[in-house]
């Protein structure tokens, strides 16, 4: 079972993990070392955006770097300049006084990330017409954006596509209760 499983994981490693981190620019392993605590990865539901009836889902991601946080600090700082060199779109914003780089991707920036990942049997589909985008489609996929924002509240990694929970994040940090 253990063979299975660490060969499982390699294979994940080098089929989904690398082709994702190769595509967005992302060294996920700069991370793991950093953690000297609890890591934490949660999604909420959020009442439909205005204009939609689905509910939004939030995902959100915690990490505890303890006393590496002057170490967390430096590798954010190192990723947002990579992710700038790598043609990607950034903005700051600031969430209870601490500031974020809100990572902005389209939807065909993330497909293509998705797809290098997943790779797809193009050939196949073609043949039988299956999975061509339908009219109109393309258009609606290029102007989504999505926003994931990234930062650090002392020694915490905070890393979420949801302002509204990452200040109640960071209100339960500051020692407030949410009412």
């Amino acid at each position: 079972f253990r063979r299975v499983l660490f060969r499982s994981l390699g294979k994940w490693r080098t089929d989904v993990v690398a082709k994702l981190e190769a595509q967005l620019g992302i060294k996920f392993g700069d991370y793991a070392p950093l953690a000297q605590g609890q890591i934490t990865l949660a999604w909420t539901l959020s009442p439909p955006p205005p204009g939609k009836e689905d509910p939004k889902l939030s995902s959100l991601l915690l990490m505890d770097a303890g006393t590496n946080a002057p170490a967390l600090k430096s590798t954010l700082e190192s990723f947002r300049k990579k992710w700038v060199d790598g043609g990607h779109q950034l903005k700051v914003d600031k969430i209870r006084g601490v500031e974020f780089t809100t990572l902005l991707l389209n939807s065909g920036e993330l497909e293509k990330a998705i797809e290098k990942a997943f790779p797809s049997k193009k050939e196949d589909e073609s043949a039988k017409g299956a999975g061509k985008p339908k009219e109109g489609d393309s258009k609606k996929e290029a102007t989504e954006r999505y926003e994931w924002l990234l930062g650090q509240s002392d020694s915490l990694l905070v890393f979420g596509n949801s302002s509204s929970d990452i200040e109640k994040v960071l209100s339960l940090q500051a020692g407030r209760s949410e009412e």
